[in-house]
């Protein structure tokens, strides 16, 4: 007996139940795709737009790193390891004043590294010499503040005290930041590491939020922290495969020879920027955005070039060093076109 052959209807069914079900399983599949972040073909949340450069590769206006601050009414202020010098620049770029020489004598330089400023000083840290240096808005130069030991980081605080990092190699102090009044003089300290776990390897940049939260990003570990106004852990975030971190290449010390993270940053809503280092799939550019809440990751930006450094104003504009140092960029933030969520 032959097969009995469907009726018209009954095809026209069968097809569509087909195409409904394909239609379900793709629907399906993206969804479980999403869920596990694994669209990768998905563009960035957010992009940087260049708004404004300073010296350049062809200059001689700037030469070479480090520090990178920008004050409450638009100022920028740069240290030059090279020049050894202190530089004001305006809001369009033009330099306004330039301080500093050579030397270990008042107001002069033998590394030059992070700067700062607060409503009335400016603050110059050396990795030669054991103390802050304080300038006015001006740069002329007021007087020093004497440390026990050379720092590369420093921080105003709005009660101003300062923040320096504590000395890797002094067990008590590693995985700390030390609070300084004007003299000097330790108020307090704020630990990132556990004391069990610091050692040498524990040095990091680190940021005080207006509310007294403090983050770190360690430079040689997978590690961005959070501490709560209170000193208590709040929260901890690794980014990478543990595995491709372990493996990096080690100092004699047991120290890994490629930083991690290099810098961080807020933004005027709170948000963590955090510049990666060697292990970020673009090595020294890629700049992650983390929730200050719990330490999610909302999104990436990549800058054009490599930096060292980052710093965001009160407008919500990031600056990077460029070329080796030699070049000031300023980028605003806009958000990509398939999200148009305004950072």
């Amino acid at each position: 007996m032959s097969p009995i052959s469907p009726q018209p209807g009954m095809r026209q069914k069968t097809s569509r139940t087909r195409r409904l079900r394909l239609v379900l399983a793709f629907l399906a599949g993206s969804l479980i795709l999403a869920a596990l972040g694994l669209q990768a073909t998905e563009e960035p949340r957010w992009r940087l737009e260049e708004v404004l450069s300073i010296g350049g590769l062809k200059s001689d206006l700037l030469s070479m790193w480090v520090g990178l601050a920008v004050d409450a009414d638009g100022f920028i202020y740069l240290t030059d390891n090279v020049q050894n010098s202190l530089m004001k620049f305006d809001r369009r770029g033009k330099l306004v004043k330039k301080t500093g020489r050579r030397g270990s004598g008042p107001g002069e330089f033998l590394a030059p590294r992070q700067v700062d400023v607060s409503a009335q000083s400016v603050y110059v840290v050396d990795g030669n010499i054991q103390a802050i240096q304080v300038f006015d808005k001006e740069l002329k130069y007021q007087r020093r503040i004497p440390l026990s030991f050379a720092v590369n980081e420093i921080q105003a605080l709005p009660d101003d005290s300062l923040a320096v990092p504590g000395v890797p190699l002094i067990k008590s102090e590693a995985g700390k930041v030390i609070i300084l009044d004007q003299a000097g003089r330790p108020l307090r300290s704020v630990a990132f590491i556990r004391p069990d776990k610091a050692d040498a390897t524990s040095m990091s940049s680190f940021i005080f939020a207006p509310g007294g939260e403090l983050y770190a990003a360690l430079f040689w570990a997978d590690r961005i922290v959070k501490v709560d106004a209170q000193g208590h852990a709040a929260w901890a975030k690794s980014l990478f495969d543990p595995d491709k971190v372990k493996a990096g290449k080690k100092s004699i010390l047991g120290i890994s020879q490629s930083m991690t993270f290099k810098d961080v940053a807020l933004d005027p809503k709170g948000r963590l920027f955090v510049l990666g280092g060697s292990f970020s799939q673009t090595p020294n550019r890629d700049v992650y955005v983390l929730s200050p809440d719990d330490g999610r990751l909302l999104g990436t930006l990549t800058l054009p070039q490599s930096s060292h450094c980052i710093t965001i104003d009160r407008w919500g504009y990031l600056y990077s060093r460029a070329d080796k140092g030699s070049t000031l960029k300023k980028f605003r933030i806009v958000a990509s076109e398939k999200n148009s969520h305004r950072p």
